[in-house]
Parts: C-alpha cells; structure tokens; sequence
C-alpha cells in the first residue's frame, strides 16, 4: 500500500514539471514574437523617419520651382550633385502611388534647370579637369558612356554636351584607350554584354556625329568595335536551352538581360542602325571610294556622255567595232590599275572594315538582314568592292587568293570576298531581269560575268586542290562564295548572260574525274555535289547510267527478262491505263520498282496483246501513263498562261486519292530516269523549284518564278516595284488637290493612278498612311 502512495506522488511531480515546462516554453514564445514585433514596428517606424529625411531633403530642392500663372518662375537651382545626392536616395524608396505628386515636382525641376543656361563644361570638368587620366576616361565609359542610348537622348535635349564632347575629343581619347586589349577587359568585364553593347551605340553614335575624327581613326573605331563586337559574341548561343535568354539584338544569349534594357532597347537598336548607313559607310570605306573616283576617267558628264553614245550606238559593223575597241581599252586600263598590294595601309583598312562588318553579322544576329540591306543598298559600295576585290595582287585575285589558302593563318583580306559575296547574294537575289540586264545596276554585265568566272574557278580550286568543305577552317569562305555563284548561275540559267562553256572547267579531266569518283575520294564527290556544272552535261549523264548500272549489278537486275528474279508483271487494260497501273504499281517497293517490269497489255476485246518486254512494251505503257496524267481534262495538272507549263491543279482534290496519285506520277517519272526513257514534260519552273526543295534557300525569291505561273501579276508587282519612288511625287499632288479644293475632298482613284506617273520622284513616306486612306476609300481596296 506504501508503494501505491508513491506512484501517485511521482505522477503528480511529473504532471506539475510538465506544466511548468510548457509554461516556460510559452513564456519564451512570447518573448520571441514581441521581439519580431518591436523589431518590424522599429524598424518600420525607422523607415518612415529615414523615407521623410529623403522626401523633405528632396522637397527643399524642387520647391524653389513653382508656378505662376502657368509660367515657371526663375529659381536659384541648387549644384547638380546635390539634386544627384537626393534622387538617389529618393529611388530606393520610390513608391509610384504615394511619390506621384514628388516625382512631378522632380520632374518639373528638372525640365527647368535645362532651361537654366549652366554651362555645359561643368558636366565633364571633372573628366576634363584630370586632363583625361585613364582612370577617370574608365569611370567615364563604364559609368557615363555606357548608359542606354544617352548620347542619342542629349542630341535632342542637350547639344551643347555634344558640342563639348566633340571639342575636347573624348571620341578619340576613348578609342585610344579601347585600343589597348587590357583596358577593353577591364571595360567589358565591369560591364558584361548587355551595358557595353549600350557604350558599343554610343560610341558608334559619337563616332557617325564627329565624321573626322571618325575618318582619322578608321583604324582604331574597327579594332574597338570590334573587340567590343566579339567579346558579346563569346556570350551569343546558336539556340534555345537551360542557359541562354532571349535578346532582341543577339538573340539566344547566355547573360540575363536587365529588365530596365527593354524599354531602352529600340534607342539602342536606332544608334546601331548608324554603324551601316549610308554617312558611316562612306566614311569607313573612304580609301577605296577615293581610289575608284581617281581612277574613272573625265567628269560625270563626260561619264554620261559616252554612256548615251554606247547606248545610241547598238547597231552595226561600226558599232560592233567601236564597242570591242572600248571593251579592250576598258580592260587595258583596268589591267593597268591592278596591283592592290596586301600590304598597302589602304588594304589593310579596308580589311579591318570588312572584318568589322563580318563581325557584326556573327554578333547581331537578330539584325543581320538589316546589316545587309543597309551594305547592300548603297550607291557605291558593292561596286566599287568589287573593283577592289578585281585589282587585288599583282596577278589577280584568283591567283592571290589560292596562294592565300596555303597559309595556316587567318587572312584578314578573305574578309573582304566574304562581305562582298553576302551582301552581293542579299541583293542580287531582289533584283529582277529589268534591274540586272537592262539597268545593269550596281554591276554591268561584264562584271557579272568576270565574278562568275573568277568565283567558279575559286571555288573549284579550293575543293579540288586544297580539299575544302563546309566544316573545314575555311568553311564560311566556301559557303559565301558558293552562294553567290550558285545564285549567278541560277540567273544565267533563267535568262543567259555568258558564253557557251562558260561554266566549264577546262582543267577538269574528265577521265581524272570518273577515276577520282570510283575511288570515293572526297574531293570529286564535293566537287558533284557543290559545283556540278563544272562538268560538262554529257559526261555526268554517263556517270549516272553508270551508277544505274552497277545497282543494277548489284541488285542482280539484268537486261535479260528471263534471267532477272528482280521482275515484276503487271496485266493493264487500254481502256483503264492509269486506274490499273496504279493499282499494280503505287505500292509496290522502292527495290521492286527500280527492278525489271513486264507489261502485258489487254485490248478492248479483253484478248491479250502480243509481245511482252522491258523495253518497248514498258516504254509505250509509261509514255501513255505519263500522257494520260498530265492531261488538262484529268485536273490534275493545269498549264501556264504564257508558256503552256505544267503544275499541280489548286483544284486537283476533286479527284479521289489525289495526293496518292501525286505520288505515282512521281513514281513513274523516277522510274523513266532511272531506266533512261525520255518523256516530254515541261514543268513551270516555278513548281521545279519546288520539286528541287530550292525554297528553302535563304537565297530564293519567289518573284523570280512568278513569270512562270503569272506574267501579268508579275509586271503588276514589277511595276509597283519600280515605281516604289513615285510615292513623293503623288503626295506632293494630293496635298495640292487638297489646297485647291476648298471643300478638301480626297482625289478620284484616276487621280491618283495619274499621279503616279509624274516625273522627279522623291520618297516621302511620312504620309503613306494618307495616301492609303485616299486609294482605299476611293477604290475600295485595303492596301496594306
């Protein structure tokens, strides 16, 4: 019993020890949550303290500006760094709601100091005071220069800054300094991608504003730019993953971009915009459009003097004679202008300049058909970088470039073939006959011919002889020049412009050729997949009938029907040719269809027809399969307005199984190249395009096919092209109308459609929105 009174005391000591436990540990809850409490409630009580000192430090500054009578009275503006001081302060605690009225003060201040007439040195004494120290010209790039777009933003606000940048040459100090590889890092790594491609536009923007100092420095702004240009490249990813973002202007990226950049960004696209427009482009090419001015001979109205006269003399035996005497004088004194030496400093400055560009294309990745529209589209610039390409070495620039090859270093000089064959291909791909054979702009015919000649031998020679592809060192050389002459190639297939065998490699030993083939050397298969037309037509039908062969070979196909196990017979009624050739033959394996097919024919009696065989009986049965296909009245194919072409009919769903039936017309057509049976199927150019999956070339255009399928809506579109100039003068007689009418009525579609055709045309398209307006409400078509 002695024992049972223990137990309850024990319990009743563990109870009583439990309650005070739990009682302390509530005790020390609550003195945990007061503590957060006071600490939030100081702290908050702190802040609002702190956030009055900042907004009364700020109000005794911008309330010296108050407004009288809608006029702003003049105040005593208080030091610039005192008002920095206190907006920086004001930023951190900004709070859009309850600081509108305080920022419009701010506002307000600051629209009026501008007006106050400070003189603008006081803003860079500092930099100038320190005669331009490195230190302070770095503080002054990475904190100053390379805010977004600022110097855009003070041309419009604040010129005199400008003025006294331009003054004290702070363009130039700043490309000496960047012209040292240490400082750039040093720059760059204290700016990442997205705040030095903003120093990037400024400079650039500095550079466009101050022309001389940019055309003394040429070399300096390149290796800057440059520099600059490569080191975000470092940065620029080829596609989308876990560590890259997107950027408007580099695309896939591997540094987040600040979202304060974004609103910024289209003013730092604009500044960009100046390093290829026409002014920058001039300058930095100066060398050699100074060369090409010296060398045209007479005046410009001497020019155009002796081009009417080789315009007016286009017929007869003297004529003739006459343009051969002026061809061999052309290329006498051309000849005797050659000789651009790779070390001359023009050839050097114009290398960089290339490779700045080339840069720039690799880099901007976003806006890299802007770049070359922009290169493109110059007056001068593709020519005349042609001429320079043309008198390059000594011998020619065939001869110097192929010599180039062997080094193991990167020629600065293959820069310039590249830009020159990217932006001629951008361009030459929107010219249209019109423009390229009779206008003959930017290039003549005979320069089209000369860079056919010379990118064709080029190109043979750099696979032939130094076994070159795509994915070697010098690939990018490879593919630019290859575009550009494949582009040429195809124009003078579509309407000719060179000679018989122009396209012929002379040196190409047919027989070296198929020897080289048979052994898979890489450099003959290169040479039939690049540049085929380097061999004459003849002999690559040979080669194709031997490679027939030996699969026929191979796949124990003999000509013997007897004795081939690879045969097929298929029974075809007359009066259901197509319906029974397709049933047999549509499904039938790719190895069964190359193999040998019989053919036995059904008359109209239902009696077989005598004679069964590979060649003449299969050869009837394709050629009146194909016939059938191809006719009109089948819809499955139409024909062209103007050349009587064959295409797919829009219409050709009204045929059961018309896509199946695509496919066997496919089916038949292999089958006739591959057993050598020619059949007459002339095909719209257009669809072949098609066919061949040339689409998908970032080099095609569509309106180059399109006399093909639309000779009307192709002169319709040519000549809105054409005539894309007009639109200043029919504006200029719109607003005129409007002035003369004094009700203000908008002109008649004639009107306008008369407008059109007046003469000294000036592009005005600020108001091409009020144009639209007149033509759609008058014609009631929706131009877009």
């Amino acid at each position: 019993m002695f024992s049972k009174v223990d137990a309850k005391k024990k319990n009743d000591l563990l109870d009583k020890a439990k309650v005070a436990r739990e009682e302390r540990a509530h005790q020390k809850n609550k003195e945990t949550v007061i503590i957060a409490i006071q600490a939030v409630v100081r702290g908050y009580l702190i802040r609002c303290q702190i956030r009055r000192q900042i907004t009364s430090e700020l109000q005794q500054i911008v309330d010296t500006v108050q407004l009288e009578d809608g006029k702003v009275a003049k105040p005593k503006f208080r030091p610039a760094i005192d008002l920095y001081k206190a907006v920086k302060k004001f930023v951190i605690i900004f709070n859009e709601k309850k600081d509108k009225e305080m920022f419009e003060k701010l506002c307000r201040y600051i629209i009026a100091s501008m007006d106050n007439g400070t003189d603008p040195k006081v803003l860079h004494l500092p930099l100038i005071a320190g005669k331009f120290t490195d230190n302070l010209l770095s503080l002054f790039l990475v904190h100053i220069l390379s805010v977004p777009a600022i110097i855009q933003h003070l041309s419009s606000i604040a010129p005199e800054c400008l003025a006294v940048l331009q003054t004290h040459e702070v363009f130039k100090k700043s490309l000496n300094m960047l012209c040292l590889e240490q400082n750039t890092k040093i720059v760059f790594n204290s700016l990442e991608g997205n705040y030095a491609l903003c120093l990037l536009a400024n400079l650039i923007q500095l550079g466009n504003i101050d022309s001389e100092a940019l055309t003394a420095n040429v070399s300096s702004f390149n290796r800057v730019v440059g520099s600059l240009l490569s080191k975000c490249q470092s940065y620029v990813a080829q596609k989308k993953s876990n560590n890259t973002h997107w950027h408007p202007v580099f695309g896939w990226f591997s540094q987040t971009t600040d979202h304060r950049l974004h609103e910024a960004m289209p003013f730092v696209v604009k500044q960009l915009q100046l390093l290829w427009n026409p002014r920058t482009v001039k300058l930095l090419f100066n060398d050699i459009l100074k060369h090409s001015s010296r060398a045209s001979n007479g005046s410009p109205e001497k020019m155009a003097a002796m081009s009417s006269h080789s315009k007016d003399s286009s017929s007869g035996p003297k004529n003739i004679i006459l343009r051969k005497l002026q061809r061999s004088s052309s290329k006498s004194s051309s000849s005797s202008q050659k000789g651009w030496s790779i070390t001359a400093p023009e050839v050097k400055t114009t290398c960089g300049v290339c490779e700045l560009y080339q840069t720039s294309l690799m880099t901007l990745t976003q806006l890299r058909m802007d770049i070359l529209t922009g290169l493109s589209y110059q007056d001068v610039l593709l020519s005349n970088l042609w001429k320079f390409i043309w008198e390059l070495g000594p011998h020619g620039p065939l001869k110097l470039y192929t010599e180039l090859l062997l080094s193991n270093e990167t020629q600065p000089v293959f820069s310039v073939l590249i830009l020159f064959c990217d932006c001629a291909s951008h361009l030459i791909t929107v010219l249209d006959d019109l423009e390229l054979y009779e206008q003959q702009r930017p290039f003549q015919v005979e320069d089209l011919v000369c860079m056919s000649k010379f990118l064709n031998a080029f190109i043979y020679r750099m696979i032939w002889d130094h076994s070159l592809d795509s994915k070697s060192k010098h690939g990018g050389l490879l593919n630019s020049t290859h575009n550009l002459l494949m582009l040429l190639y195809d124009r003078d297939c579509r309407r000719s412009f060179t000679s018989e065998n122009h396209w012929l490699i002379k040196e190409l030993k047919p027989s070296v050729f198929n020897s080289e083939l048979e052994k898979a050397k890489k450099r003959a298969q290169v040479v039939l997949q690049k540049i085929p037309h380097v061999v004459p037509h003849r002999d690559r039908v040979i080669l194709f009938r031997k490679q027939v062969a030996n699969e026929n070979a191979a796949l124990s196909i003999t000509e013997s029907v007897s004795a081939s196990p690879a045969s097929t017979l298929i029974t075809v009624h007359r009066a259901r040719l197509l319906e029974d050739g397709y049933r047999q033959l549509a499904l039938l394996p790719a190895q069964a269809l190359k193999g040998v097919i019989r053919v036995r024919f059904v008359n109209e009696q239902g009696l077989d027809e005598a004679g069964i065989d590979q060649d003449g009986v299969f050869k009837e049965f394709l050629e009146e399969t194909i016939k059938t296909v191809f006719n009109p009245s089948l819809n499955l194919f139409r024909m062209t307005c103007g050349e009587q072409r064959l295409y797919p009919s829009p219409t050709s769903y009204i045929q059961d199984n018309h896509l199946q039936l695509f496919e066997f017309v496919g089916r038949m057509l292999g089958k006739a190249v591959y057993e050598g049976i020619v059949v007459e199927v002339p095909f719209a150019s257009f669809f072949l395009s098609q066919v061949l999956g040339q689409q998908h070339s970032a080099l095609y255009s569509p309106i180059d096919e399109l006399p093909s399928l639309d000779p009307e809506l192709y002169k319709s579109l040519t000549f809105i092209k054409d005539t894309g100039d007009t639109l200043g003068s029919v504006l200029r007689g719109f607003f005129t109308i409007r002035k003369k009418d004094p009700v203000g009525r908008l002109p008649t579609s004639s009107t306008c459609f008369n407008l059109l055709k007046l003469p000294n045309y000036q592009k005005k398209s600020t108001l091409r929105e009020k144009l639209r307006y007149s033509i759609t409400s008058n014609t009631g078509f929706e131009l877009s």
